[in-house]
């Protein structure tokens, strides 16, 4: 493994470790379901809606 590799590699780690410490777990659950219905919407759109 290069040096520049491994330094490459070293960086990326930080900074995931960083962004990982910096994320509140709440918020990421709230902003999940918040989305969740686009998708369910889109799929049951797609397929025409029999109500």
């Amino acid at each position: 493994m290069s040096l520049a590799r491994r330094i490459a590699d070293l960086s990326r780690i930080k900074a995931h470790k960083v962004l990982d410490s910096a994320e509140d777990p709440r918020e990421v659950l709230d902003c999940s379901c918040s989305r969740q219905p686009e998708p369910l919407n889109k799929v049951r759109g797609g397929r025409g809606h029999q109500s």
